[in-house]
């Protein structure tokens, strides 16, 4: 198995029929997510259809699982998920939508202001 590579961008975020939030990343050929169940957070891998998936909220809204699967991934893996430019939503509030982006972009700005250090 090859390990991801640290930085890896989102390429798709969406709700399916279900009401499961499933994040997207763009992996590398022969890299997963498959040990994410690791570290405990209640995230999985699909293998199937390469998404990482959280459970249909019960308490926490949808942008506090998509906070979960980010900290669930640099947790197991060191990888930091970012979204980008090509991101692509279906099915996610406007509101859920507005707070991940806001967290991702807080988060992005803490980390590069880490890097110079």
């Amino acid at each position: 198995m090859t390990f991801p590579p640290d930085k890896v961008e989102i390429a798709k975020v969406a709700v399916d029929s279900a009401g499961r939030l499933l994040v997207q990343p763009l992996m590398p050929a022969g890299t997963d997510f498959a040990h994410i169940y690791r570290a405990a957070m209640e995230v999985s891998w699909d293998a199937s259809s390469k998404h990482l998936v959280a459970p249909v909220p019960r308490e926490w809204s949808r942008a506090d699982w998509f906070k979960q699967i980010v900290r669930a991934v640099r947790s197991e893996y060191g990888t930091r998920l970012y979204l980008g430019p090509a991101t692509q939503w279906a099915n996610v509030s406007s509101k859920d939508r507005a707070e991940i982006e806001r967290w991702s972009r807080d988060i992005d700005q803490m980390t590069s202001g880490m890097a110079g250090r």
